[in-house]
């Protein structure tokens, strides 16, 4: 099996590496304060994640009509930013759209798995899909409940499963 890592670049992301044997490290998107307020990549923390080499895989989102225009631009500068540090850092960067990674990995047959951790108030269906497809793939791993939380991140079991995405291609648009 090959390495992949899945970046969820949202304001909640994550940030998932698959190893060669199909063990899965996670973490929360790593953000930290900057002088002027602003939230920015702590890029040490991605390249503590990332090994060298791996290719990531980064989920193509952008802001919707009925987002502010605040909320719009920090958004798009979220998924520049980490599209642009990683380079930065030599990663051989992919992306995705969340339609085509859902369609590959959230099935049908996921609707039968059991949740072993609360889930976030208003979870949208693609998000618990993706939580059952990482408790399904990972069985005793408490990947998607921080240190400090009691509910699960929707950010980390997307990034696992764009990682989970990332196994599956040989190559894909890069962005």
């Amino acid at each position: 099996m090959k390495p992949a890592a899945g970046i969820d670049p949202g304001a909640k992301g994550g940030i998932a590496v698959i190893d060669e044997l199909g063990l899965p490290f996670a973490l929360p998107l790593p953000l930290r304060q900057g002088p002027d307020g602003l939230k920015l990549l702590d890029m040490p923390a991605v390249e503590a994640a990332i090994p060298a080499g791996c290719p990531v895989w980064v989920e193509r989102v952008w802001a919707r009509l009925r987002d502010g225009s605040k909320q719009a631009f920090a958004f798009g500068g979220n998924y520049h930013m980490i599209h642009l540090a990683l380079k930065e850092l030599g990663y051989k960067v992919h992306t995705v759209t969340p339609q085509r990674w859902q369609k590959r990995i959230l099935t049908n047959s996921l609707n039968a798995v059991t949740l072993p951790f609360p889930l976030p108030k208003g979870a949208k269906v693609s998000k618990i899909l993706g939580m059952k497809y990482c408790a399904k793939r990972w069985p005793g791993d408490n990947l998607l409940v921080p240190k400090g939380c009691r509910v699960a991140h929707d950010g980390i079991s997307d990034a696992l499963c764009i990682a989970a995405y990332g196994q599956t291609e040989d190559h894909n648009e890069e962005g």
